[in-house]
C-alpha cells in the first residue's frame, strides 16, 4: 500500500510536469495520458488496499477491544480524501485522453480565411454625407500619393466626395 502511494506520487508529479509540455503537443498528450493512466491504476490500488486494510482492522480491534467497550472507527474523512484523489485521477486521466484527440496540436484540416484584404477601404453610408438619389457613388479605394494628390498629408483612407 505504501509503495502504490508513493509510485502514485511521483506519477502524479511527472504528469504535472509533462502535462506543461503536452499542452500544445498531440504526442506530448499521448504520453502524458499514459503517465496519467499509470498513476490512476496506482492510487486506485492504494484506494483499494487502504480501504480493506482499515476494514479489516476495524473489525478486528471490534472484536478483541469489546470486552473493554472501546469502539474503533473506520476513517471515513481519511478513505474519503483517497477516493476523492481516485476519481481526480480518473478525471485527469479522461481530460488527457480527449486532448490527444481533439484539443491540442496543430490540424491539418483548419483553413484559414480572409474576408477582406489588407488595405481595403468600403465606404459606408454617413449621415453628413447621405446618398442622393440617381447619383452613384464611386469606390475611392487607396488615397495617398500614387493617386496624384500632392500637398496632402498620408491618409490611406481619405473619403472623396465625387
Amino acid at each position: 500500500m505504501i509503495w502504490s502511494y508513493g509510485i502514485a506520487l511521483i506519477l502524479t508529479a511527472a504528469e504535472f510536469i509533462l502535462g506543461f509540455f503536452a499542452i500544445f503537443s498531440r504526442w506530448g498528450s499521448l504520453v502524458t495520458t499514459i503517465v496519467s493512466t499509470a498513476q490512476s491504476v496506482f492510487i486506485f490500488a492504494a484506494a483499494i488496499t487502504s480501504t480493506v486494510v482499515y476494514s479489516v482492522l476495524t473489525g478486528a480491534f471490534e472484536t478483541a477491544l469489546k470486552d473493554v467497550n472501546i469502539e474503533p472507527s473506520m476513517g471515513k474523512q481519511m478513505l474519503s480524501v483517497v477516493w476523492l484523489a481516485v476519481a481526480f485521477s480518473l478525471a485527469s486521466g479522461l481530460f488527457w485522453l480527449f486532448s490527444v484527440c481533439c484539443c491540442s496540436g496543430k490540424s491539418g484540416h483548419k483553413k484559414v480565411s480572409a474576408e477582406k484584404t489588407p488595405y481595403t477601404y468600403e465606404r459606408v453610408a454617413s449621415p453628413a454625407f447621405p446618398a442622393q438619389q440617381g447619383v452613384q457613388q464611386q469606390h475611392t479605394g487607396y488615397a495617398g500619393p500614387s493617386h496624384g494628390q500632392t500637398g496632402t498629408a498620408y491618409e490611406p483612407f481619405r473619403q472623396q466626395r465625387v
